[in-house]
């Protein structure tokens, strides 16, 4: 590969690279900020999903608040009415039914449990039967109104009631209010899905799902309809991460009204947030546009800059094989490649000026060497000469070495000679050597005699002395 085809496609490499990074780095960053954004945005989505539940759980309660209200309803609980009072009690709960379009309306008395749904007395209510607990329980409560989904065996239907207390002097006189199809309430679930594949959940305050858009999660724990462990309502009070069904999703709970039901929106972040795709794609085809137009300016770039180069190749080449226009001059451009051509141009100016000197100095020498043969031919005699004035030397030399030989003959007898001498000196040492020791041995031996004799004189002059005392004595 050429170094031009190879810095075309680093090149391109290299900016397709760069380009790629760039690109899923935006996208990367852009789908995050999406993700925050409708993060934030969940709870308005919980809250325009609940809108419709919630406007007629409240239309409930204002129903189930008039309903207590009656003041006719109120005489009859109390003990203090008249037949009259019941029956328009009674006309008041049926108009609910009929006229207002809800699925059941109903009263419980405190003093003696007659349950009347309509016009109907269903039943006694004991404080015995846990299916009667919700009526006990709310009496003993004093919550104003509250809200429970369950099932009548003697109407055979779950309906979602709302409970209102009756107030009286002496306590509450019973409980009073309406009941609502789940239908209705489903129906509404559904408009109100956030998105394709997201999920509503009316939850009660114990974490139990009361209502689902999809009806499989119906009586289940919301924590075990999420997967989400042991999660509670409060924990869903901001929104919340995790994965639902296998996808990435947002779940966040938000109260309906005072009723102590939940709403928890489940969305899930495929149905809101774009796709790489969708969300790149405009930025992938620009990034397509800007890779090919950029590739054909540095395509276009690096051939002009590369343009020179054959000229200066084929320059090189001709001059490799001895060949060339020494008064060719190569075009210089601004860059790099142009100060190599002024450099070669430079060189090829020298080595003209070379060339020059070369055959000048070829000339100079044809004209020495011209002069070399004739003063060759001059000194050919004079060698001559020498030669025989060389043969003469050499016989003077054998004569000179026949001489020499009988000197070394002579040298050698020298040689004999001195070594029969050095002999006879060396006997002749020994023996002064042996006449020094004779020598001092009889040097020694006179000593001896000297002391002898001093020692006799000293004797002598002692006794010559010891005779004159003793002439003395004489005398």
């Amino acid at each position: 590969m050429r170094i031009k085809s190879k810095i075309i496609a680093l090149t391109v490499g290299v900016n397709l690279l760069g380009a790629t990074l760039v690109f899923f780095l935006t996208v990367n960053a852009a789908l995050a900020f999406q993700r925050r954004n409708f993060k934030s945005q969940l709870a308005g989505i919980a809250e325009a999903s609940k809108a419709n539940i919630q406007s007629d759980i409240v239309k409930g309660y204002e129903a189930s608040y008039m309903v207590t209200e009656n003041p006719d309803l109120r005489a009859w609980f109390s003990g203090s009415g008249e037949r009259t009072d019941r029956d328009r009690a009674l006309e008041t709960l049926e108009n609910l039914v009929t006229l207002r379009g809800y699925s059941a309306s109903f009263a419980a008395n405190a003093a003696n449990g007659e349950f009347h749904v309509g016009r109907n007395l269903i039943n006694a209510l004991s404080p015995d039967d846990p299916d009667d607990s919700w009526f006990y329980d709310g009496l003993a409560s004093g919550q104003r109104i509250s809200v429970n989904v369950d099932y009548n065996d003697d109407l055979q239907e779950t309906l979602l009631w709302v409970n209102a207390l009756i107030p009286g002097e002496n306590g509450p006189l019973g409980i009073a209010g309406i009941g609502m199809g789940l239908g209705v309430f489903v129906s509404e679930l559904f408009e109100g899905v956030p998105g394709e594949h997201g999920v509503l959940f009316l939850t009660d305050g114990a974490g139990d799902v009361k209502i689902s858009s999809m009806g499989v999660y119906t009586g289940k724990k919301l924590a075990a309809a999420l997967g989400l462990g042991d999660v509670t309502i409060g924990d869903l009070s901001e929104a919340r991460e995790f994965d639902f069904n296998g996808q990435p999703s947002l779940a966040i709970a938000t109260p309906v009204a005072d009723s102590g039901l939940s709403l928890v929106a489940v969305a899930e972040y495929r149905d809101y947030l774009p796709s790489i795709f969708d969300l790149g794609k405009s930025a992938a085809l620009f990034i397509v546009l800007f890779e090919i137009l950029g590739s054909l300016l540095m395509a276009l770039f690096v051939t002009t800059s590369f343009r020179p180069i054959p000229a200066l190749k084929a320059m090189i080449g001709e001059m490799g094989k001895g060949r060339g226009d020494l008064t060719h001059r190569l075009a210089v451009s601004r860059d790099e490649i142009g100060e190599v051509s002024a450099g070669l141009n430079a060189f090829i100016a020298v080595l003209r000026d070379i060339m020059a000197d070369v055959k000048e100095s070829m000339a100079n020498s044809m004209r020495l060497s011209e002069s070399l043969n004739s003063a060759s031919v001059e000194s050919s005699a004079s060698v001559t000469e020498m030669t025989a004035t060389l043969h003469s030397i050499a016989r003077r030399f054998q004569d000179l070495d026949a001489t020499i030989s009988e000197s070394f003959d002579s040298l050698n007898m020298l040689s004999l000679n001195v070594r029969l001498f050095d002999g006879q000196v060396q006997q002749q040492s020994a023996m002064v050597e042996q006449t020094t020791a004779a020598i001092t041995q009889m040097k020694s031996s006179l000593a001896n005699v000297a002391e002898i004799s001093t020692k006799k004189r000293v004797m002598v002059e002692s006794l010559k002395g010891v005779a004159n005392e003793g002439v003395t004595e004489i005398n």
